[in-house]
């Protein structure tokens, strides 16, 4: 997987205009969150990003494992979901949101393939927040003793992700510091020349 992991915004129409701004910036996968979308038109925004993008679909959706699984899509599963269940039916690639040191350890042996990690620092999306930050410390500890793949997510900037690499971070997941940008085609390229999008692996 590339270290960068865009997180959609929750609005199809602020996705579909910066998706091609992260795309020339090196983007080359997306985490598709959009709950508001249902059936047929979600079908259809998913097989338009999936002309540029590698993508991977949040269960939240409605029938999200079934787009997924249908189009060749990763699946994102939330913290409540039952993970050893889905990866007996389901062998893409399988993410899940952990927001402890437990739920990673409970992903891995479920069979995931990566993880979020959140919230890292205040989320920028959500400055509302009132969970407190994780620390890159943490980050750090839990993914020296795993070896799922750990997305810091949750107030990450570019600098913050810098830091959190020398600490051997696989990658961060980022929402508000890409889509809620003026110019997110700059944004992207900040944080890919930490991880450059030549470390990009599709497969798990």
């Amino acid at each position: 997987m590339q270290r960068l992991l865009p997180i959609s915004p929750g609005s199809e129409h602020l996705l579909e205009q910066r998706a091609e701004p992260l795309y020339r910036a090196g983007c080359r996968q997306l985490l598709v969150r959009e709950p508001a979308l249902r059936g047929r038109p979600l079908v259809a925004l998913i097989n338009r990003l999936s002309q540029r993008f590698s993508l991977i679909v949040h269960a939240r959706n409605r029938h999200g494992e079934d787009i997924a699984r249908a189009g060749g899509h990763g699946l994102h599963l939330p913290g409540v979901a039952d993970v050893a269940a889905v990866r007996e039916r389901f062998d893409g690639l399988l993410g899940y949101s952990a927001h402890s040191a437990e739920d990673v350890l409970y992903a891995q042996n479920a069979g995931a393939d990566y993880v979020t990690l959140s919230p890292i620092y205040t989320p920028t999306s959500k400055p509302e927040d009132e969970r407190p930050p994780l620390g890159p410390e943490m980050v750090q500890a839990v993914q020296r003793n795993v070896k799922i793949k750990v997305f810091a997510l949750g107030g990450v900037t570019p600098e913050r992700f810098a830091t959190l690499r020398t600490y051997g971070v696989y990658g961060c997941g980022v929402l508000g510091g890409l889509f809620l940008k003026p110019d997110p085609e700059a944004a992207a390229r900040e944080y890919l020349a930490v991880a450059p999008a030549s470390q990009l692996s599709l497969l798990r």
